[in-house]
């Protein structure tokens, strides 16, 4: 199964969970998780059992999208497990807000460049801020590494 299917097929189930709850993702998530979010600083009640079981099982699927090639949701994702201790609601509002952004950004890959496999340029640039202030504006990825081309990285 690749990234694609595992983020359909989970977006589907978390679907599912959230209407039995009257409730739905957001329509418009531009970033993985929103702008100027500050867990650190979430003063939300505790999760219940039930929620902290919900937390933990989401973050899972999120490290399994990671792993399928979603590297773009990566450093929210390290985020978000650290408070899988005690998880506040803010935090697993902000792990729904993280498939929000995979629903709208489904199709997200990495593109290789096959015209020159084996030939290793030591160039790389990557740009990704966790500002809080332009987080969307600033995530974006470009560059080559062993020719690999990186364009459309976020869209």
């Amino acid at each position: 199964m690749g990234s694609q299917a595992h983020v359909r097929e989970s977006l589907k189930k978390l679907e599912a969970h959230l209407q039995k709850q009257h409730r739905e993702l957001q329509s418009k998530a531009s970033s993985p998780l929103p702008i100027n979010y500050s867990p650190e600083l979430d003063a939300a009640p505790l999760c219940n059992d039930d929620d902290v079981s919900e937390h933990h099982s989401k973050i899972g699927v999120l490290c399994w999208a990671v792993e399928l090639g979603r590297s773009d949701i990566c450093t929210e994702l390290l985020i978000m497990a650290a408070y899988a201790a005690s998880p506040r609601k803010g935090h697993l509002e902000a792990v729904y807000h993280i498939f929000a952004y995979l629903k709208r950004h489904v199709r997200s890959r990495l593109v290789f460049d096959a015209s020159c496999p084996n030939n290793v340029e030591h160039s790389f640039q990557f740009e990704q801020s966790l500002t809080r202030t332009s987080r969307a504006d600033s995530q974006g990825c470009s560059g080559t590494l062993g020719r690999i081309r990186q364009d459309d990285f976020l869209h």
